[in-house]
């Protein structure tokens, strides 16, 4: 996709069946100020194209920067439940609570702030599990 942007291509489509190609794809959208972003996700009868693009302007930026944190932090694709709660429980979570959001934005911007943002993350009541 670096490529594509340095080649001054500002419309790009993925061809995945990986959620984390989707995920990296909508939190680099924005920062790579792409025009569309197109995912060709899936196979067969589950195949659609996602719009990454209206996805990363509808989280915003900070959601975009702290996504790939947040899908990490959750078990990435690998798991269907992250504490006995599922991604949508946990997703919701993330919206409920503001303090969650830059928590997660420290932990994509430096290793420093682990153990500080690990402990907002993981207090009552955003506590997922």
């Amino acid at each position: 996709m670096d490529d594509a942007v340095k080649q001054g291509d500002n419309k790009v489509s993925i061809l995945t069946v990986d959620t984390d190609v989707v995920v990296l794809a909508v939190a680099s959208a924005q920062r790579l100020n792409i025009t569309e972003l197109w995912i060709a996700f899936g196979a067969g009868n589950n195949f659609r194209y996602l719009p990454a693009h209206e996805m990363a302007d509808a989280l915003g930026p900070d959601c975009c920067v702290a996504l790939p944190m947040f899908h990490a932090f959750t078990g990435c694709d690998t798991v269907s439940c992250f504490g006995g709660r599922g991604k949508r429980t946990t997703w919701g979570m993330w919206n409920a609570y503001d303090e969650i959001a830059p928590a997660f934005c420290a932990l994509a911007a430096t290793r420093r702030k682990l153990a500080e943002s690990t402990g907002t993350i993981c207090s009552p009541p955003v506590r997922p599990y």
